[in-house]
């Protein structure tokens, strides 16, 4: 469980875990999929092994400001 956080650059993904802070840069992630659900927001990530999933409260960021985010994603409403 963790934060993305956009400083003006890329979306970076911040969790704390065992005593310290990671940090990965999701703008080195292409979206293959941004699924648009009633409770949340799920962004399907491609990477070279198992493919990670972020989870977003729909309370959080507008479909749209994540459409922004990840512009080379492929939405779906759900």
């Amino acid at each position: 469980m963790g934060w993305v956080v956009v400083l003006g650059g890329g979306p970076l993904f911040v969790s704390h875990r065992r005593g310290s802070t990671v940090c990965i840069d999701l703008g080195t992630f292409s979206v293959r999929v941004l699924l648009d659900e009633a409770l949340y927001h799920q962004i399907d990530l491609a990477a070279g092994g198992p493919a990670p999933f972020l989870l977003l409260g729909s309370d959080g960021p507008t479909t749209e400001g994540l459409r922004a985010e990840f512009p080379d994603r492929q939405a779906v409403e759900g």
